[in-house]
């Protein structure tokens, strides 16, 4: 189902020095539907079954994969930001965040759209790709081991961001860059949280965030 999407890719190269955005890609998905841009460029797909990641999940990674590499190495080396956006931002991230790791290696910064669809819709699960290596046959590999920069958003109050301070510890500590900026919007945090994602950053941004209390884990 890729295919136009390859084909249309293929024309955007001609206009990649006039598109200022064009080290940008940005996925969204949801039931019905995914789209994928770089730049100003944008190919969206409808169907009932585009998305289901059911039966041909493989067949749809694999011709994603084939679009991708048909990317012109430019624009593979200018992508330095990724937009997970959507209803889906959980399978998208975990599902294409392997294939997305491998085409672009300069990835240095995500902005995620979380939703707080689901029965644990926090964003510690959501982000759970970037918190531990890939396991491979030859030992493990960070998802996007550049990444410096995450940025989290949601339109709903439910999901709980304390999950970041255990990805920004475990890049710290593994094999990859540390990240060093995170922004959070919406959503709540613990008030205990806070200090530590400041004292761990460079820069740390909330906006629209509720505090709440977390328990105590002493004996």
């Amino acid at each position: 189902m890729f295919e136009p999407a390859a084909r249309f890719f293929g024309t955007y190269t001609d206009s990649i020095d006039s598109d200022r955005d064009y080290g940008r890609l940005r996925i969204s998905g949801s039931r019905h539907t995914f789209t994928i841009s770089v730049g100003t460029c944008k190919v969206a797909f409808t169907s009932h079954h585009v998305w289901a990641w059911r039966g041909d999940r493989q067949d749809c990674l694999t011709n994603l994969s084939a679009v991708l590499s048909g990317f012109d190495r430019r624009v593979i080396d200018s992508i330095k930001v990724i937009h997970f956006g959507g209803t889906r931002s959980r399978e998208d991230l975990s599902i294409l965040g392997p294939i997305l790791h491998r085409h672009f290696p300069n990835v240095e910064e995500l902005v995620v759209t979380l939703s707080s669809s689901g029965p644990r819709p926090d964003a510690h699960l959501v982000l759970k790709a970037l918190t531990l290596p890939l396991p491979l046959k030859d030992g493990g590999t960070w998802l996007f081991p550049r990444l410096t920069s995450l940025h989290l958003k949601t339109c709903r109050e439910p999901i709980i961001y304390d999950g970041v301070l255990g990805i920004v510890e475990a890049r710290r500590n593994g094999e990859v860059q540390a990240i060093q900026r995170v922004s959070i919007k919406n959503g709540r945090i613990g008030r205990d949280t806070v200090p530590k994602l400041k004292a761990s950053l460079q820069e740390f941004r909330m906006a629209g965030t509720k505090y709440v209390e977390t328990e105590s884990k002493e004996p």
